[in-house]
Formats: C-alpha cells, structure tokens, sequence
C-alpha cells in the first residue's frame, strides 16, 4: 500500500511540475516579447534625433540625413537595409530641401520596418 502511494505522488509531482513550467516559461516569454517591443520603440526616436541633429548642425543633405538614419536602424534592430525607409520633412513639407532648415525648424523623420 506504502508503495503504491509512492508512486501515485511521484506522478502527481510530474504533472503539477508540468503545469507550473507551462505557466512560467508563457510568463518569461512574454516579459521577453514586451522588452524587445520597447527597445524597438526606443531605437526609432534615438534615429531621427541623430538625423535631424546632423542636418542641422552639419549642414548635410537629405540623401546624408536618410543614410544616417537608416544605417543606425540596421545596426541596432539588425534588419536589412530594404527593411528600413525613411521619409523626411521640414515644417510638415515632406518635399522641401533640408538647405531650408534651420535649428528651429521642425523635423518630423518617420521610420518604418
């Protein structure tokens, strides 16, 4: 009888060790899924401030700005170069010349995977 509800809890212990796992690893993926979702959304401003910061101070061209941008984009999310585009704007026009800027222009860089 001893030895018969031995084995009977072992198997329990299997499938509450089960349950508690299946549980915890759908938790720990989850935590993972949100941290990767904010530095995602973290990158992408930190992209555009170096552009628009570069195109200001440094007086470069919008082909300039665009590579910078694109290029953090690559090495920080490790995407390919077709999987970044960027759109430029200066004071909501997205055709104007970055040669209009100035510091207190707006710069409204959208960058899209």
């Amino acid at each position: 009888m001893v030895a018969t509800f031995s084995r009977l809890r072992r198997g329990a212990a299997a499938v509450e060790f089960a349950v508690v796992a299946t549980l915890f690893f759908l938790l720990l993926a989850g935590i993972l899924e949100f941290g990767q979702a904010f530095r995602i959304e973290h990158i992408f401003p930190n992209a555009c401030h170096r552009g628009a910061r570069d195109a200001v101070v440094q007086g470069a061209t919008s082909s300039q700005v665009q590579q910078k941008v694109k290029s953090h984009c690559v090495e920080t999310l490790r995407a390919g170069e077709g999987g970044v585009t960027v759109e430029i704007a200066v004071n909501g026009d997205f055709g104007a010349d970055l040669s209009q800027a100035n510091p207190t222009s707006i710069f409204d860089l959208q960058t899209r995977t």
